[in-house]
């Protein structure tokens, strides 16, 4: 039930990033909120900054928020906001990872995807 949770929540993510990278009042026109730490867990917590509409405040966590199970963010500065990448290994198949980027979301990964999206894409 937790990696079913998981996977919807990446779905949601995955839909308010687009929907805030179409609107020039979210974070800029075709912009992503930014993360300037790679592989950070919860680093994007609202996913908005003028919050009209709000798309997605708060952000929410994994069900169990320990260890690997985690909603990690990939490190997108200001230099590379047109990426994004938000990523959790699963709990019942940890050799598993689920990921969404601006590519889409994925559900059968089998490494974990780019921490830095600099010179990177997800997966």
């Amino acid at each position: 039930a937790r990696d079913a949770r998981r996977q919807a929540d990446v779905r949601q993510i995955a839909t308010a990033m687009e929907l805030c990278y179409d609107d020039p009042l979210c974070v800029g026109a075709q912009k992503y909120p930014s993360n300037a730490v790679a592989d950070a867990a919860n680093a994007i917590t609202n996913i908005d900054t003028d919050s009209l509409p709000c798309y997605m405040c708060p952000v929410p966590v994994d069900p169990t928020n320990t260890s690997n199970q985690q909603y990690k963010w990939s490190k997108n500065d200001a230099v590379n906001s047109t990426k994004y990448c938000v990523y959790t290994q699963l709990e019942r198949s940890p050799n598993n990872w689920i990921a969404a980027s601006e590519k889409g979301t994925r559900f059968d990964l089998t490494a974990k995807p780019a921490i830095d999206l600099g010179a990177a894409t997800c997966w």
